[in-house]
């Protein structure tokens, strides 16, 4: 594929992933992409397939990144305040009051 046409679908993943990964970072990803389908013998759709699987994985990528981060799962923040509380009530204090 030329050039012209990969830097095209660079600056549309970008748009697409709101400016959240480098132009770097995604050219990567769209070269290595692009070499999946260098034998591809009906080529008018292969800019399609390549923005689509390049959007898909750094979506992914993103998604590692921030549980790497956060150290937890996204939907596990929604249901930790449930779970502080709880393991602070006064009947655990009670019980652990007992114990003593």
């Amino acid at each position: 594929m030329m050039n012209n046409e990969n830097d095209s679908i660079i600056e549309k993943v970008w748009q697409d992933l709101d400016g959240q990964m480098s132009r770097e970072q995604i050219g990567r990803t769209v070269a290595e992409i692009t070499l999946e389908f260098q034998d591809a013998t009906v080529k008018a759709f292969v800019p399609i397939f390549i923005h689509r699987e390049a959007v898909e994985r750094l979506k992914s990528q993103l998604n590692e990144n921030s549980l790497s981060v956060n150290g937890r799962l996204p939907t596990a923040d929604k249901h930790q305040p449930a779970i502080e509380p709880a393991a602070q009530s006064p009947n655990h204090l009670q019980m652990k009051g007992m114990h003593l």
